[in-house]
């Protein structure tokens, strides 16, 4: 492990003589085992924490446990009390969501006020399996596909080639103390599920799973380069004036998978690859409207014109484009298309509707 770690860190531009590592440690086996091992490597490292009060007692004893191996090895110690639950709330989001907003924040005021080099991770190789499961799930693109990376800007992964066997037995064997989240074992979160229940069945019918799923994401990290240098060249069919931008469909169309190009310009703005594959086949048709939940398209003279919703709008139109395939919506919504037929009368129960199809 100590090799693997030492490899990553021999690639930052900076020597181990002039940087400086935050080092992001919840207590668990994981960030603990950074720790340990950037000690062992005589890395110039803080620790950084997290107290998101979920967990009443458990959380103030992770704290407990990191303050105090940060004061046996005298390293500067950061420390930040949340009210996760009452972030969430406020603004709409998942608990889990408000956790790594608030955890970024963190790391990065302190970078700035501290004058850190890089902030350090503790995701491993089991980490990036799921990671990479659970955008292949969701339907992700090639940016899914490819996982955490082990740099980005200032952020680095020293253990992302480590598998968390390797990390526990190395916990283990250096008498590395650490608490284990209970909330690691409730499977309603689904990285829970993916981790407990789908990696163990993977591993065990691909003895070298991890290991593939890491040489895969390597080698998509360097084919989206290739991929992003294509997709640059149709920038110049996009135009933006004052509030509104404008797309020439006809420019997009030149290429033989015009619906893909445009999706990766289009969904910042919130649009599905579905809608993409749809305006082409609506290039002709003037005054053609899709809508997502914070844009509002128009077809004209084979250009797409995209506009910002209006607020009071925003939450109220959705744009259902395909009856087998709905967006995500606010509702439970099932859609059965019936014929005239099976229809004896058109009276409904209270939640359902009749409409032409």
């Amino acid at each position: 492990m100590i090799a693997e770690v030492k490899n990553i860190l021999g690639l930052l531009p900076k020597p181990s003589t002039e940087r400086k590592i935050l080092v992001a440690c919840s207590g668990g086996a994981d960030s603990m085992v950074l720790v340990h091992v950037l000690l062992s490597l005589n890395e110039n490292i803080a620790i950084a924490h997290c107290n998101f009060n979920l967990r009443g007692e458990d959380s103030n004893a992770d704290e407990e446990l990191v303050r105090n191996f940060a004061l046996k090895n005298k390293l500067s110690f950061h420390v930040e009390s949340f009210d996760t639950t009452g972030f969430a709330k406020h603004n709409k989001i998942s608990t889990q969501v408000a956790a790594r907003e608030l955890r970024y924040e963190f790391f990065k005021r302190l970078k700035k006020e501290f004058s850190y080099d890089y902030i350090a991770m503790a995701h491993h190789a089991d980490d990036m399996a799921e990671t990479v499961l659970i955008n292949l799930g969701r339907g992700s693109g090639i940016a899914g596909l490819k996982g955490m990376p082990v740099f980005k800007n200032d952020i680095i992964r020293p253990l992302i080639n480590v598998s968390r066997r390797e990390i526990e037995n190395y916990a283990t064997k250096n008498s590395v103390k650490y608490r284990d989240d209970i909330t690691n074992f409730d499977n309603k979160y689904t990285r829970n599920r993916i981790r407990n229940e789908v990696l163990p069945i993977l591993k065990e019918v691909f003895p070298n799973f991890l290991q593939n799923v890491s040489n895969s994401a390597q080698l998509l990290s360097s084919q989206e380069v290739i991929y992003d240098e294509r997709i640059s060249d149709f920038s110049k069919y996009i135009k933006e004036d004052n509030d509104q931008i404008s797309v020439d469909l006809q420019g997009f169309a030149s290429s033989k998978q015009a619906a893909v190009v445009l999706f990766e310009y289009l969904k910042e703005y919130q649009f599905t690859y579905s809608q993409c594959e749809n305006i082409f086949e609506d290039f002709s048709k003037n005054g053609k409207i899709y809508y997502t939940q914070t844009h509002k398209s128009t077809i004209w003279n084979e250009k797409l014109l995209i506009e910002v919703l209006s607020s009071e709008n925003q939450q109220d139109v959705f744009c259902i484009d395909n009856l087998f395939n709905l967006p995500d919506l606010p509702l439970k919504l099932e859609i059965s298309l019936l014929s005239k037929d099976e229809i004896s009368d058109f009276r409904t129960a209270q939640n359902e509707i009749y409409i032409d199809y």
